[in-house]
């Protein structure tokens, strides 16, 4: 796509500059979590309290 210059309106642009307000929203600690897949499946067995009917 680089080579054909009927993209070069895509291959070519640019973003603005961020201002300081964006900048500082997007620093924050990093987080790291299993995937979706991962955290369904795992061996891990979560105990569930469930309510009890009291008849």
């Amino acid at each position: 796509m680089n080579k054909d210059s009927k993209y070069d309106g895509i291959t070519k642009s640019r973003f603005e500059t961020p201002t300081d307000d964006v900048v500082s929203d997007l620093d924050c600690n990093e987080e790291k979590r299993d995937g979706f897949l991962k955290r369904i499946f795992s061996s891990k067995k979560k105990q569930r309290k469930f309510k009890r009917n009291k008849e």
